[in-house]
């Protein structure tokens, strides 16, 4: 019971404050609806009408059944497999302009360190490579112990400075895990990262570029990956979601583990059958080893179940079944390091969301950042896409169109990622407007632009 005070008061002789009258109020909870209990509030979304169970963010579509698919649909399939690759693919005009790029800061660097050697890592060089993606690179220089890291990529970036009609926005930004100097090549557009004996990058971009050598497949099938995230925009780390490299540890991990697998476990073979526990190749305190001799690789992996024959069409629909059906989120961790599941426990990590095991950095999960909204947008694309491309149109509507229309309507984003879908329009008319002059940068696969292709048609 809370008594307060109504009228004025006033100051007695001894400095106590009484009241000429007071009112009390009974503070009971069934004055203040308290029966009630508190509200309930999401703590997804923050809202009062739902709670985290039942938040419309985190819902996910119902998987159906998929039909078989007739081999016609699987040529179609396999011919956009195609069609991606060719229009995503970086150009020997692409790989040959970056090239001189890194030669020319190679040689402007040698002039402060003699001994130093640039090299391009990351998606501009793991086998992976688009038109107009970014040039990561790597600046290695051994042995220079007299000055600071930080201190020498200072000095290189007064070099870079200096050279203002061919680079622009030069920033140096120092306050990250890995330091960097970001510029963009004036002529090209091209963004660029230099880092300083980021080996761990290479190591990671030798690794990747080497199972791309294995199957072509697994290139048509990463560019499909890559063509489905960027168009839905869920493959960007600064707005919560994953990185290009963690959609790819994906695909090998799926690649390996299909039966028969695609891929070998690299990081497990070796040409000495008595070194049971495997090879060590060190790299800043990091096993870094991995089979990289191509040639000797029929020899040295033995495919009990005979080779995989599927075409990129069945295996980029069984990938969205994967990860839509099978994968076990809960227990186990996406790694392409083993062959064996990997469980959480082992690792420690509980993060409700998918755990991806770097596979050098075994303490670092690629998606350690990712919140359970962003994973359950991830997961609703992957699960459209599986009804998207497994449900196959008749023979009548396949030859009707032509196959571009129904490429744009398989990534059509506002039936892919319809949440994302204004902003991602929004992004791709700026940028057009912004580099009306590169003509050479592909046509993003979306519906927005074939408007022929009817949902009414479809099956």
């Amino acid at each position: 019971r809370l008594v307060i005070s109504t009228i004025p008061v006033e100051q007695t002789t001894t400095g106590n404050i009484v009241p000429y009258s007071v009112s009390s109020y009974d503070m009971q909870a069934e004055n203040f609806g308290a029966e009630k209990g508190a509200p309930s509030v999401c703590i997804i979304c923050y809202k009062n009408s739902h709670t985290q169970s039942e938040c419309p963010e985190l819902s996910l579509p119902k998987i159906t059944n998929l039909p078989c698919l007739s081999r016609e649909w699987h040529d179609v399939l396999s011919r956009i497999c195609r069609q991606v690759t060719d229009e995503y693919k970086a150009t020997r005009k692409d790989i040959n302009h970056r090239k001189e790029i890194l030669q020319y800061l190679q040689s402007e660097f040698r002039k402060c360190y003699p001994s130093c050697c640039a090299h391009a890592y990351g998606s501009s060089d793991n086998g992976f490579a688009l038109r107009q993606s970014d040039l990561d690179i790597c600046v290695e220089l051994k042995d220079n112990d007299k000055e600071s890291s930080i201190t020498t990529l200072g000095n290189l970036y007064q070099k870079i400075k200096s050279n203002s009609s061919m680079f622009i926005n030069v920033e140096f930004v120092s306050d990250t895990r890995i330091p960097v100097i970001r510029l963009i090549h004036s002529q090209s557009d091209i963004e660029i990262d230099i880092s300083l004996n980021n080996l761990l990058a290479l190591e990671n971009t030798r690794l990747l570029k080497t199972y791309t050598k294995i199957d072509s497949r697994v290139s048509e099938l990463g560019y499909m990956l890559k063509c489905l995230t960027k168009t839905c925009d869920i493959a960007d780390v600064s707005r919560g979601t994953l990185s290009s490299y963690a959609y790819i540890l994906m695909l090998i991990h799926f690649l390996q583990q299909t039966q028969p697998p695609v891929l070998p476990i690299l990081q497990q073979l070796n040409d000495d059958p008595s070194q049971e526990n495997g090879k060590v190749r060190s790299c800043e305190k990091w096993n870094v080893y991995f089979y990289d001799n191509l040639s000797n690789l029929k020899q040295v992996w033995i495919n009990k179940n005979g080779p995989n024959v599927l075409t990129s069409a069945e295996l980029w629909i069984a990938f969205l079944r994967y990860y839509t059906e099978q994968f076990n989120y809960r227990e186990n961790i996406v790694t392409i390091r083993q062959l064996q599941p990997l469980n959480r426990h082992e690792k420690g990590w509980f993060h409700q969301t998918i755990s991806i095991e770097d596979p050098f950095i075994l303490t670092h999960n690629l998606a350690d950042r990712l919140s359970l909204q962003k994973w359950a947008l991830i997961r609703r694309v992957f699960v459209r896409a599986r009804a998207q491309f497994g449900t196959p149109w008749n023979d009548i509507d396949i030859r009707q169109n032509k196959l571009s229309w129904i490429s744009d309507y398989l990534f059509d984003i506002y039936i892919l990622c319809s949440e994302n879908a204004e902003r991602s329009y929004y992004n791709q008319y700026t940028t057009k407007n912004n580099k009306q002059d590169q003509q050479s940068e592909p046509t993003p696969l979306m519906g927005t632009q074939n408007q022929g292709i009817k949902s009414s048609k479809r099956r």
